[in-house]
Formats: structure tokens, C-alpha cells, sequence
């Protein structure tokens, strides 16, 4: 049976992975989950805020409620989001979750875009605030919708994509990932084949 359940690693912001930052701000800014973030009169997490150094107030010393600037803290985020994907080529993986993908890729056959969505779906149980982040999508993700999704993540062709989670696929084949498109969120929709086994892929 596929596991479903979360059990997330630590919420120290300091020990978030660079790979894991980089797919937070991808859905953030290119994937529109900003308009989650930020609102007309706050932001809706300030631990995402947090993660990334963004300041919400534009004047520390101003209490009054002209001192929230959603334009400004977007641009913040927009800002950031740039720089990280001129940082992205050299963004990896952390080594034991890359080196046990590396064995099972060689063991099973799995490609290297299937190997990227299992990590992706292994990191997604793992850091609550990719999860959390993902959840601002919305229920509305059909398969088309996923592809893209996906796409804009990974780095991928959405072609690519498609291919790697079809039935035929090594990764369908072996129910190492499953897409369950029924569920309410995309975080719900992966369905790893064990708890045990996605821990293990991480140490």
C-alpha cells in the first residue's frame, strides 16, 4: 500500500536544503503562489519570510499601517527568486538522498527525470514548508496541471514529465511514486511506496 502520511525533518530554517529553497521560490514566483503569500494586509507565513530574508515592514520604526508594502516585499521576492535561479546549475541534491538515487537508478533502470520526481516526492514528506507551500496551488490539479507544474519545478520538458509518471513508465512499474490526481492537493497526489523506505532514501 502507498504510504500517505508526513513525517517532516526539522522546521530549523537554517537546515532547509538550497534545493529545497529553489523549488519554494519556483512555486512562489513562477507557479503564482505569491498571491497566497502575500496579502493586501500581511503575509501569510513568516517563516517563508524568514527563510529567505525578506523584510516585511518597509520602515522598522513605522507603526502605523501604511508600514506593510505588498508591492515592495513582492519585488523583494522576485528578487530573490533571480538571484536563485542564476545559482541554480550549481544546486544539488543533498549527497545521501543524490548517492541512494544514483544505486536504485543503476539497480532498476529508473531515468534521470524519474529519479527527479522521486526526490522531489520523497522531499515534499520530508520539509513541511515545500508542502505547505504546494498546498497554495490549489485542489484544482488535474494531470495537465501537474505536468506543468512539474515542469516549472524540475526543469524538465513537460513531455518528459508526462513520460516518466505514464504506466509504462519504471517509476509507475516498480509503484516506487503513484499520482493519485483525486486528491486536494499536490503533496496528497504522491503517494511513495513506503514511509520506510523514503527515509531511508534520505540518509
Amino acid at each position: 500500500m502507498a504510504f500517505r502520511s508526513r513525517n517532516y525533518l526539522s522546521t530549523d530554517i537554517q537546515n532547509v536544503e538550497p534545493i529545497v529553497k529553489l523549488w519554494i521560490l519556483r512555486l512562489l514566483v513562477p507557479l503564482e503562489c505569491h498571491r497566497r503569500f502575500i496579502g493586501k494586509h500581511g503575509i501569510e507565513s513568516e517563516e517563508l519570510a524568514a527563510l529567505f530574508d525578506l523584510t516585511v515592514d518597509a520602515d522598522p520604526d513605522d507603526e502605523s499601517d501604511t508600514a506593510y508594502n505588498p508591492t515592495a516585499f513582492r519585488t523583494q521576492l522576485k528578487n530573490c527568486y533571480r538571484k536563485a535561479e542564476l545559482d541554480a546549475s550549481a544546486v544539488a541534491l543533498p549527497q545521501p538522498l543524490a548517492d541512494n538515487l544514483a544505486q536504485l537508478a543503476d539497480h532498476i533502470g529508473l531515468s534521470e527525470v524519474e529519479c527527479w520526481i522521486l526526490a522531489f516526492a520523497v522531499m515534499l514528506r520530508s520539509y513541511r514548508l515545500l508542502d505547505d507551500t504546494a498546498d497554495w496551488l490549489g485542489s484544482e490539479l488535474n494531470g495537465l496541471r501537474i505536468y506543468h507544474v512539474l515542469s516549472v519545478l524540475l526543469g524538465f520538458s513537460e513531455s518528459d514529465i508526462r513520460q516518466a509518471l505514464s504506466s509504462q513508465s519504471t517509476l509507475s512499474q516498480t509503484s516506487l511514486v503513484a499520482m493519485d490526481s483525486h486528491r486536494n492537493s499536490l503533496g496528497r497526489q504522491f503517494d511513495v511506496l513506503s514511509g520506510s523506505f523514503a527515509d531511508r532514501l534520505m540518509t
